[in-house]
């Protein structure tokens, strides 16, 4: 949404394309409440997403270069986690499960030849 209006761009080819990205069940945690004995989170919403667990580069929220474990993508309607909050990865995955959030982004493609996505980088 920019400025209260959607700008995503659907086509058969993305629909087809984010029904073959998006198979991979994700629970996304966000922080409730943060005191001195710790995190509390909300309860968890599943999401569909990609995963690529693929460690690069990134930037956190404070622009200080952190090395990221991995990128999950899912619908762009879906919601955009905050940094700090967990997503829990399928335990069939072979990767650690429980990850925080290090950015967020809404990604459009700008053609609808590829999906609108949610773009999270995690640690």
């Amino acid at each position: 949404m920019v400025g209260g209006v959607s700008v995503s761009r659907r086509s058969k080819t993305s629909d087809t394309l984010r029904d073959l990205w998006f198979r991979h069940e994700v629970q996304l945690q966000g922080e409730e409440i943060r005191t001195m004995r710790g995190t509390t989170f909300k309860p968890g919403e599943t999401v569909k997403a990609s995963i690529n667990m693929e460690s690069h580069r990134a930037l956190n929220q404070h622009g200080e270069e952190v090395l990221a474990a991995g990128t999950i993508n899912w619908d762009v309607d879906g919601p955009l986690p905050e940094p700090g909050d967990v997503l829990t990865l399928p335990d069939d995955f072979g990767a650690k499960p429980q990850r925080k959030v290090v950015s967020a982004r809404r990604a459009y493609s700008g053609t609808g030849l590829t999906p609108d996505h949610v773009e999270v980088t995690i640690v």
